[in-house]
């Protein structure tokens, strides 16, 4: 599918340009996890790695916004020359209300005024969770409101006023990124049948969208590169999608949840089939050591993640995979159900663009590119 010059343009000038690339490929680290020095040895070796293959930026996960979180990791740091995205959550109420946001939009103006006195000229973007480290989309429950009284309106109106207040205090220079999580799988993990992600998608003070992939379909060896949404559709909108690659390598320790790697070769195609995807959808990604246990502190795994990124290249796409915003997750019967989307998807194989229905009704996508369009339910 071609993207037009006009889109391509205002998207160099805002999000590549920042982040060096329009497809970046960087690390991403977990300060939660570290509980001793063993600790930070461990997130060290591979934020060294990663800066010795060329890749010196990173989103870190914080554990609080506290001042001393952000001394003892700029002290951690030392003179290494990195970017920093910092990723930090929110301890959500029950209804998001105008309180409980009033209280974090002052919080954030804190942190960020702290950042420039703590970790001065590091860091270029915020990463933005909810729910001590949760998923937004657990906020919202627009068809099951035992599991929930905010609705999905509520949680992007929460999510845009969030994104403004940190535009308004870097003064616009930095990124905001939030976690979509498992667009997907909506109607499963909570109940929605509304992600209402065409709001997210058309908010101008969000940069990028960051979700993992699929964890039902795409984890094995073998299997197809899945998202855990539309990928394709934030480029649309001046926006990047940026993938959070979890993948559990055969450095994990054993019993890991989703660890299906089990050499060194393994490990090696995860990296290729993930980069690549990521390079041909024009899109982000980062490799995410969660339980900081050195599941990337390897010289193999950054060979093979330079060389695929060096190698690959935007694809053309002939299937578009066509997503409703409003239905988000539905199965066809209109019954929320588990993995009725994600299988779907893996149904499909690699090869497919990933769109969504309000970009077509903007006249932003043009089904006409395609040799093969598929709504998904």
């Amino acid at each position: 599918m071609a993207i037009s010059t006009t889109v391509l343009n205002c998207f160099q000038d805002s999000v590549q340009t920042k982040l060096g690339s329009d497809t970046p490929i960087f690390l991403g680290l977990n300060m939660q996890a570290i509980t001793n020095s063993a600790g930070w040895t461990t997130f060290l070796a591979q934020l060294d790695l990663a800066i010795s293959h060329g890749i010196n930026l990173v989103s870190v996960y914080l554990p609080d916004t506290t001042v001393s979180s952000l001394q003892t990791l700029n002290t951690q740091l030392g003179s290494r020359n990195v970017r920093i995205i910092l990723r930090f959550y929110f301890t959500a109420d029950s209804t998001l209300s105008d309180s409980w946001l009033a209280t974090q939009q002052a919080a954030i103006t804190a942190l960020v005024q702290n950042v420039g006195i703590y970790l001065p000229n590091k860091v270029i973007g915020y990463q933005v969770e909810a729910l001590d480290g949760g998923e937004w989309f657990l906020l919202s429950a627009d068809t099951n409101p035992s599991l929930s009284t905010v609705n999905a309106a509520r949680v992007s109106y929460v999510q845009t006023q969030l994104a403004s207040t940190i535009k308004t205090a870097t003064n616009r220079s930095a990124l905001v990124l939030f976690n979509a999580g498992y667009l997907y799988d909506l109607a499963y993990l909570n109940g929605s049948t509304h992600a209402n992600f065409s709001t997210i998608l058309t908010c101008p003070d969000i940069d990028a969208i960051v979700a993992p992939y699929d964890y039902a379909y795409a984890r094995t060896v073998g299997s197809p590169f899945l998202p855990q949404g539309p990928m394709d559709a934030p480029l649309l909108h001046n926006k990047m999608w940026i993938t959070e690659d979890d993948t559990r390598t055969s450095l994990a320790a054993p019993g890991t949840s989703y660890l299906y790697s089990t050499s060194q070769a393994q490990d090696v195609a995860f990296m290729n089939r993930n980069v690549t995807a990521a390079i041909n959808h024009r899109t982000g990604l980062y490799v995410f050591d969660l339980d900081n246990d050195g599941w990337y502190n390897a010289s193999y795994l950054w060979d093979a993640i330079v060389s695929a990124r060096n190698a690959a290249s935007p694809a053309q796409f002939s299937t578009l995979a066509l997503l409703n915003d409003i239905t988000l997750a539905n199965s066809a019967d209109g019954t929320p159900a588990y993995g009725v989307v994600p299988l779907a998807v893996s149904n499909l194989g690699s090869g497919v663009y990933y769109g969504i229905q309000s970009d077509i009704n903007a006249g932003l996508l043009n089904t006409s590119n395609f040799s093969i369009v598929t709504s998904l339910y």
